[in-house]
């Protein structure tokens, strides 16, 4: 045995039995408390390379031995032995060693299990199944264990990880396993190649024994790009070029064809290309030949049919334009680039130049068009400092005919010009009778206007021009006009068209429910134009002022079906209306019903007619929705029908279409009560289904309608008064004037009242004048005309101005009251 305590050799032995030793390996985990080494020899000569294990403490060999000769697969037995070593691994005690042959052999026993005795064993059945097609995808199946590493039935498995090549990380975990159950799991791999997959099972004992197994994943051979732009112009010659690489094991050689889906086609042999390499190969130049899309597909095929070519194609489109190069420069007056900030051009509805940004200082994007191309410009303004960026676009002949500068987003049409020869255009335009002068006509990036005859001419060269008329009073109107190699006439006609908006709506924004005005918020409308509706609508600005115009018209369809409009608080619509031909306008309303669905049995509808309205000019409409007869209820309106007539050709432009309520006119009364003589605090006045209490002052208010309104008032220690308050459109003040309770009247035949009826005046004789007598005079209403202090036994009341009727005359007096009835006449 050796002392480990030091370095110097304590003990020695000669191992019996050994012919040969080629190499030797320690084993201190087989039997911990008795470690062993290993000795590769080769007892006959020249074959049995075998390991025999030998020990330590006895100093002699155990009898186990592994003949590597007879284990190995692929053995000669002329073999000789190499070199031995001893390693853990996943749960395992290897030990390794080679043999020396052609080919060379590597192998290893497993000695020992590393792992916990109740961790779990290894999965069983485990198999890779890689995608047929060769997408980067393979299937594992297997079962969880059932078996501990002891060889027992496993009691525990808290989960089930599979890991992919040496990552560390497991790519897919199942935390609830079940002992000996059976998962599946589908790897998607971000590359192809041959890849390793291990499961490994885990408990409170720590990890299981693992198992593995390989697969190649994904095509051998693969089309990685294709080098071609995505525009070009009739003539022009291009290089194409193809990657391919080769995603298989060992060198392989197949052949790549391109060709355009038209005349070109063209193939290159590719030749003992290396795993895991690319390769571009450079086919001959392609020619432009005509203005259309060409469809670019690069294939590979192996003429000895033993690689796998799924998947092994690619396709580019590459657009050919029949006009010239344009381009636009993109600048940053910085010099730091766009920081975020980017522009698109999209030619004839063709995305060409999408989200291009600016590197540094400046940079110049080229692209194709045509004469006549429709070609659209579009700014992004985010990023960090937009307002640095700017732009110009240029033509095929070199001019300038767009720019522009942040911050804000921005989109801008202009026309593609490439030159050549020219035609002469001319527009003539009229409005159906006269000629009108002053139209300005876009074209080609330039603007014309008509002279006195109506009349305005450009010289263009072969192409498709779309050209728009702009004019105050008139509608716009767009066309194209096709030159080709002659001159042209366009011969317009134009409709008048407000030129001014809509009059600006004054009711209550609290008092409107709005559908579309600039005044008021609208509600949401489901669509200003249903799908069975006959008119065209085309949304307009007029004046700076948001409307709507439909052309066309034989009626049309808006709708709030999504949630139907409750205008039951409502009792008017409004619509404002322009037209320079209608003969007869008709809005209809319908009204869904409680259950909110058309035609559900319970749907409502009316129209109203406008014979020959007034055309020319702005007609607003307001119609009491109780004109609508037929409309039984407007809690759950959904559908608007305007019609117009001519049918088909009327032209209408609407808008501030809203449901509105004029509120009921109120007026303020103030009641003022006293005993007479003082304000009476805390007094109740019940009047108009409302309890009012008077102030420290005898005074109280309340706003009251036009007619005719009863009261009462109430006070403590005081009779009642009554009385009727008549309210036609002014504020007024009541007077009410309250006798303490207990206090007896005064003998009616005290005071004397004559003449009765009177005709100019009258007479109040009182004998023994009380103290603090007041008269009071009011009509029938209970409407006071007349309040006065009495200090005499006789008293003339000039009635000259009074109006003939019945009057109240009451006298006050700290021994009463005397009331009593005059009648004036005339």
């Amino acid at each position: 045995a050796f002392d480990m305590s030091g370095n110097s050799l304590v003990a020695n032995s000669e191992t019996p039995d050994l012919s040969s030793a080629y190499g030797s390996a320690y084993d201190n985990w087989t039997d911990p408390s008795n470690p062993k080494l290993w000795i590769f020899t080769q007892p006959g000569s020249p074959s049995d390379a075998v390991f025999v294990e030998f020990d330590i403490n006895t100093l002699a060999l155990t009898g186990t031995v592994h003949d590597a000769i007879a284990d190995v697969t692929g053995a000669t037995s002329d073999a000789l032995g190499g070199g031995a070593c001893t390693y853990e691994a996943d749960g395992l005690f290897i030990l390794a060693g080679s043999l020396q042959q052609d080919p060379n052999k590597i192998f290893g026993y497993e000695l020992a299990v590393t792992a916990e005795p109740t961790a779990p064993g290894a999965s069983t059945a485990f198999t890779a199944t890689p995608d047929a097609t060769g997408a980067l995808t393979v299937d594992l199946a297997w079962s969880n264990p059932d078996l501990d590493v002891a060889g027992d039935a496993l009691a525990e498995l808290t989960s089930i990880d599979v890991y992919l090549d040496d990552e560390a990380t497991p790519i897919y975990t199942n935390s609830s396993p079940t002992i000996g159950g059976a998962e599946t799991y589908t790897a998607t791999l971000t590359a192809g190649g041959t890849h390793v997959f291990t499961v490994i099972g885990t408990n409170s004992s720590g990890e299981g024994l693992p198992v593995s197994t390989s697969t190649f994943v994904g095509v051998d051979v693969e089309i990685s790009s294709i080098t071609l732009p995505e525009t070009g112009g009739i003539g022009e010659v291009f290089t194409p070029e193809v990657t391919v690489t080769n995603n298989g094991v060992g060198d392989q050689t197949f052949d790549v064809t391109l060709d355009d889906g038209d005349a070109y086609s063209e193939t290159l042999t590719v030749t003992a290309i290396a795993s895991g390499a690319n390769q571009t190969l450079t086919f001959p130049d392609w020619t432009a030949g005509a203005a259309m899309t060409y469809t670019f597909t690069a294939s590979a095929a192996d003429p000895t049919g033993d690689i796998d070519m799924t998947n092994n194609t690619m396709t580019h489109d590459i657009t050919i334009f029949n006009g010239c190069a344009h381009s636009v420069v993109l600048t940053d007056s910085w010099g730091d680039g766009w920081n975020g900030a980017s522009a698109s051009v999209t030619v004839d509805g063709t995305l060409i130049l999408e989200n291009v940004t600016v590197q540094a200082t400046a940079d110049t994007f080229e692209f194709f068009a045509e004469n006549g191309s429709d070609i659209l410009f579009e700014f992004d303004g985010a990023g960090s400092y937009p307002e640095e960026c700017s732009w110009e676009m240029f033509d095929g002949e070199g001019t300038s005919i767009l720019t522009g500068v942040g911050p804000d987003a921005a989109t801008a049409n202009v026309v593609g010009f490439c030159g050549g020869p020219a035609s002469t255009v001319t527009f003539n335009v009229d409005n159906g009778t006269d000629a009108i002068e002053g139209v300005s006509i876009s074209i080609a990036n330039q603007n014309i206007t008509t002279d006195v005859t109506g009349a305005a001419t450009i010289d263009l060269p072969d192409g498709d021009f779309g050209w728009a008329t702009s004019i105050a009073g008139y509608g716009d109107e767009t066309g194209t006009v096709t030159i080709s190699g002659a001159a042209a006439t366009v011969d317009i006609t134009l409709t008048p068209a407000p030129i001014t908006g809509a009059p600006v709506p004054t009711n209550d924004a609290a008092n409107v429910i709005s559908l579309f005005s600039d005044t008021y918020t609208d509600i949401a409308v489901d669509t200003w134009r249903t799908d069975w509706s006959s008119a065209v609508l085309t949304e307009v600005v007029i004046d700076g002022n948001p409307a709507k115009k439909y052309s066309a018209l034989d009626f049309v369809g808006i709708e709030t079906t999504t949630a139907t409009l409750d205008a039951s608080a409502m009792t008017y619509v409004h619509l404002d209306i322009w037209s320079p031909n209608f003969t007869q306008f008709s809005i209809k309303l319908v009204d869904f019903g409680p259950d909110g669905a058309y035609d559900g049995g319970d749907d409502t509808e009316h129209q109203i007619d406008f014979a020959t309205p007034a055309q020319g000019e702005w007609v607003s409409l307001d119609i009491p929705l109780a004109d609508f007869t037929g409309l039984t209820s407007t809690e759950h309106l959904a559908q608007y029908i305007l019609v117009g007539q001519p049918t088909g050709t009327t032209i209408v432009y609407i808008d501030n279409f809203f449901f509105y309520n004029i509120p009921t006119p109120t007026y303020t009364i103030t009641f003022n009560v006293t005993d007479g003589t003082n304000p009476i605090e805390g007094a109740s006045i019940e009047v108009a289904s409302q309890t009012l209490t008077t102030d420290v002052s005898g005074v109280a208010t309340i706003d009251l309608e036009d007619g005719t309104h009863s009261y009462t008032v109430t006070a403590t220690d005081f009779n009642d008064a009554t009385g009727e308050v008549v309210v036609s459109g002014a504020a007024q003040t009541i007077d009410v004037s309250m006798t303490g309770v207990g206090i007896g009247n005064i003998a009616q035949n005290i005071a004397n009242v004559y003449p009765n009826p009177a005709y100019n005046s009258i007479t109040i004789a009182i004998e023994d004048l009380p103290a603090n007598v007041s008269m009071q005079l009011s009509d029938l209403t209970g409407r006071i005309i007349y309040n006065s202090k009495v200090n005499s036994t006789n008293t003339t009341l000039d009635l000259t101005n009074y109006s003939e009727g019945t009057y109240i005359l009451v006298l006050n007096s700290d021994k009463g009251i005397v009331s009593k009835h005059l009648i004036v006449k005339k």
